[in-house]
């Protein structure tokens, strides 16, 4: 079973490549640079720490909130603007080609604060493994993400995300969703990059191979990280792979 990043790449050879190089190269076609950015992946052991991390700072926001619910006045975020015709009218062409997903109806439950990080055993024993919320499946073009501004942190479609993909035009070679009861405090700087957090539940990059839909909750096993500066932010990316099915289920490294 994969626990590292070098049994990732044992076990699918180019799969890391693969994915950095779409990640690299759809940031340079938003404008964002044209200097390749040469991602350090750091190992499962940061990986972890991250997530501990995140998961410290979410719980340091629910104990901030406020009793209508509202946590801190920076999280207080407004809803989207709706979708430029003319990108959408660009969009769909390209989006045509391949898979069309829609988001799921909401539950009751909260995606962020409601699913258990953790996953543990019968004997509610730590078993090393951590749920993740996917966003983005696989072989898509349009941009998911869990909403912490609406009721129950119901998923919904970015437009302006979709048709930005859609202009690109190179489906996401990954699954992509976020770790729950996660939180990247704007507030806390990181110690390797110095940059604050970006204001978001951790990302998490799904390596398995096998298309997850929107809003499913899977097991994972983080295998490394890598970060990325984004508007002076530190917008770190867990590598994990799905520990429940697919052929990267036994890798315990990136490298298998």
């Amino acid at each position: 079973a994969a626990r590292s990043v070098e049994d990732v790449e044992r076990l699918a050879p180019g799969r890391i490549a693969e994915c950095m190089e779409w990640m690299d190269d759809f940031k340079k076609s938003g404008g964002k640079g044209e200097a390749t950015l040469h991602f350090k992946i750091h190992d499962a052991s940061t990986a972890i720490k991250l997530i501990e991390q995140d998961h410290a700072s979410w719980r340091t926001l629910l104990a901030e909130a406020a009793p209508t619910g509202t946590a801190r006045g920076h999280w207080v975020r407004q809803r989207s603007k709706s979708e430029d015709p003319a990108a959408a009218a660009h969009a769909a062409p390209m989006l045509a080609e391949v898979p069309r997903h829609t988001a799921p109806a909401p539950t009751g439950v909260s995606l962020w604060h409601d699913v258990d990080l953790r996953v543990k055993d019968w004997l509610d024993e730590e078993t090393g493994l951590f749920r993740y919320v996917n966003e983005m499946p696989k072989g898509s073009l349009q941009k998911f993400e869990v909403q912490p501004h609406l009721p129950e942190n119901a998923i919904e479609e970015d437009p302006k995300g979709s048709s930005r993909l859609a202009a690109f035009g190179r489906p996401v070679p990954f699954n992509y969703g976020c770790l729950p009861q996660t939180y990247r405090d704007p507030e806390h700087v990181d110690e390797l990059y110095g940059a604050p957090g970006d204001d978001d539940p951790l990302d998490i990059l799904d390596l398995s191979g096998e298309a997850v839909g929107v809003g499913e909750v899977v097991q994972c096993r983080p295998l490394g990280a890598v970060c990325l500066i984004d508007e002076g932010r530190a917008d770190w990316k867990i590598l994990a792979v799905n520990a429940e099915r697919g052929p990267l289920a036994a890798a315990r490294s990136v490298e298998d």
